[in-house]
């Protein structure tokens, strides 16, 4: 029976026991007390059934319910409806929207530059967000296939197609506008430091 010292992965690789302040903090009472119990009972406990942490036991337990094991999957077809998938979701509606930010900005950082310089760049800066526009939605179209069984992809897929999923995507771009809008100013590690030295009197700020 694997435990979960050395089989419940975090996502991008490695354990738990590799996750930084581990050593010589004592973890949360609940946590210790599992240490010692198999990863199903506690993937089942604590995550929820679309976690990242769900154990590849469970998911392969979840498809064999649902008729769809992965002993019998191709792995390039639960990769290609991944990638499909991930072309459909929000971060393909997103990234054009940063690329046409990110590259004003630089433009406005970039004043000297002649009226066809400026337009070079905006060549070079399209093709470079294309290309890394790629690389991501490919590497989320694998962790995809990785962590749904080709029911489960080919049922979003479907969904992602439909009117209401495509209108959706239309509205995401300015809807991530005005939600970036709403968070300008907010320094999140300023306002953690803030709220815990209010609590506990340590840490605080130097005046």
């Amino acid at each position: 029976m694997r435990r979960v010292r050395d089989g419940l992965e975090r996502p991008g690789g490695g354990h738990l026991s590799d996750w930084p302040g581990d050593e010589g903090v004592a973890r949360p009472i609940a946590f210790r007390a599992t240490m010692a119990r198999p990863i199903s009972s506690i993937t089942g406990r604590f995550f929820p059934a679309h976690s990242l942490f769900r154990s590849r036991r469970d998911i392969d337990a979840d498809c064999a319910v649902a008729g769809d094991c992965r002993a019998d999957r191709s792995v390039p077809e639960a990769e290609a409806l991944g990638v499909q998938l991930a072309r459909l979701g929000s971060l393909a509606s997103v990234l054009p929207v940063l690329e046409l930010k990110e590259t004003d900005e630089l433009l406005e950082s970039m004043p000297g530059l002649a009226a066809g310089e400026r337009l070079k760049l905006r060549m070079v800066a399209h093709r470079v967000a294309v290309e890394g526009s790629e690389r991501l939605l490919r590497a989320e179209g694998r962790a995809l296939a990785e962590r749904l069984s080709i029911a489960d992809l080919r049922a979003l897929i479907a969904f992602a197609e439909s009117a209401p999923a495509q209108r959706m995507r239309a509205a995401e771009p300015a809807v991530t506008i005005a939600t970036m809008e709403a968070m300008r100013g907010f320094a999140y590690k300023e306002e953690v430091i803030k709220a815990f030295c209010k609590e506990t009197g340590k840490a605080c700020p130097q005046k």
